[in-house]
């Protein structure tokens, strides 16, 4: 088996005004072993999903054996990508993600004139609790693939912005948002709610009635999507090869975030699942993978791979 040589000339990626990936240039020769490291939220996923083609790079261009693929769709690039996991479980449904950002303006002043000015850091308060309001409201109103889970939907403000010292009244503030929804809404509806609440929001706040928010959807928008974990052959296959090695039954599984089998599933049709060691700490300081479960997965995946594709005799 051969296999490709990978080059990237200056490609750069864009979500809305975020530049997740800039100019970035390098070789991957036929053969080669290349690791990309960065800490998270650097761009390296993005990198690999504009070599697969689940992404277009906004300028540069993806080159596979001296062939310019920029424009080509995944599968006329003969090329495969596997996908991070955290689940020693298949996943049977993926929640849909969106990341956005607020702009809230106040009106500046010394800190002696507080009771004149308007704190933006305050205003945008208002904001986020309109937003648990509306993340309280999807949880209640349960999709049929969460039913066993207390809590699926989840609203996180992940970056805050605002202020220059501890002496002034802050007269902006920015904020980045991720809000998750339920397979199967579209994501200029769940664009749409989102605007709507907070829209709604701030009508019933005197200063940000007169001075609305700015709200911008950039970077990951993500859909939702839900896998049949009994019809699927690949599933069945795996789950048998997973039983002779440990001797367990294998069970279906929910994420409430987002993986990036959604691809396969919903834009190929492709029968797709998660699969890896099992861990904690997810994206924390003290995130782990059991080492054990490593060994059990890998015994698992070559089983896999024996039942699916058969052995060829000598």
């Amino acid at each position: 088996m051969r296999l490709s040589e990978i080059v990237l000339d200056r490609v750069t990626k864009r979500f809305g005004h975020v530049k997740a990936v800039d100019e970035v240039s390098f070789r991957a020769e036929s053969g080669k072993f290349v690791v990309l490291l960065g800490p998270s939220g650097c761009g390296k996923s993005t990198v690999l999903r504009l070599i697969a083609g689940l992404e277009e790079p906004s300028e540069g261009k993806v080159l596979i054996d001296g062939r310019d693929v920029t424009k080509l769709s995944p599968d006329k690039r003969r090329i495969s990508m596997v996908f991070q996991s955290y689940a020693l479980f298949p996943h049977l449904s993926v929640a849909e993600n969106i990341v956005f950002g607020l702009k809230v303006r106040g009106v500046a002043a010394h800190v002696q004139g507080a009771n004149q000015a308007v704190n933006a850091i305050e205003k945008t308060y208002v904001l986020i609790r309109a937003m648990r309001e509306l993340e309280a409201q999807l949880n209640d109103a349960k999709h049929p693939a969460y039913r066993s889970h207390p809590w699926p939907i989840n609203f996180n403000p992940g970056v805050i912005r605002g202020g220059d010292w501890p002496s002034n009244v802050p007269a902006d503030c920015e904020l980045d948002f991720r809000m998750a929804f339920y397979p199967g809404t579209r994501i200029e509806d769940a664009k749409a709610m989102v605007r709507g609440h907070l829209l709604a929001a701030a009508e019933r706040d005197t200063w940000l009635k007169k001075n609305p928010p700015e709200i911008t959807f950039y970077g990951f928008h993500a859909e939702g999507a839900t896998m049949d974990f009994q019809e699927s052959p690949v599933i069945q296959v795996l789950t048998d090869a997973y039983h002779r090695v440990t001797g367990r039954v294998l069970q279906p599984g929910i994420a409430t975030a987002t993986t990036d089998a959604r691809f396969f599933s919903l834009y190929y049709g492709v029968p797709v699942t998660c699969f890896g060691a099992q861990g904690s700490g997810m994206h924390g300081v003290d995130e782990y993978v059991e080492v054990e479960t490593v060994r059990e997965v890998t015994k698992v995946v070559a089983a896999f791979v024996l039942d699916w594709c058969g052995v060829a005799e000598p």
